[in-house]
């Protein structure tokens, strides 16, 4: 596992924004392929925004922190986004409700665990650039803190 990308972020409005400036970056300097890296930024803006809007409700004070690494091992994007919030089943909620089923859309692996406070969830890419090509090693390893 190389060099990653950290972020922890005040549960704003703007966060999801936030991260997904900060990790289209971070991917363009692992050299990750554009579609795919669009893909993935996609699928973070999309947990991080139910971080903050369904875990924290109501502007309740929170954070969401964000971790993704290149996973040299299976030639994938591992991201992690995190949350000391609350879990909240599906409700009807009209227009609203799609993040999971896009975020599963958009990467092949959407994994999402309730268990204990907060919640976690993992996106994985599919296959990236091939060994010896661009990888995360040679990355910076940035951080950003909400404020």
């Amino acid at each position: 596992m190389g060099s990653g990308l950290r972020l922890v972020l005040d549960a704003r409005s703007d966060a999801a924004d936030i991260a997904a400036r900060a990790l289209a970056r971070w991917l363009r300097t692992v050299g990750w392929p554009s579609e795919d890296a669009q893909d993935l930024v996609f699928a973070a803006r999309e947990a991080v925004r139910n971080s903050v809007d369904h875990a924290y409700p109501g502007g309740a004070v929170g954070r969401v922190d964000v971790d993704a690494v290149v996973r040299d091992d299976a030639g994938v994007v591992e991201l992690t986004v995190v949350d000391q919030g609350h879990w909240r089943p599906r409700r009807d909620v009209g227009r609203r409700g799609y993040g999971i089923p896009l975020m599963r859309a958009a990467v092949p692996d959407v994994v999402i665990e309730t268990a204990g406070p907060g919640t976690w969830v993992r996106l994985r890419s599919g296959p990236g650039p091939t060994p010896g090509g661009p990888s995360s090693t040679s990355s910076p390893n940035p951080t950003c803190a909400g404020s």
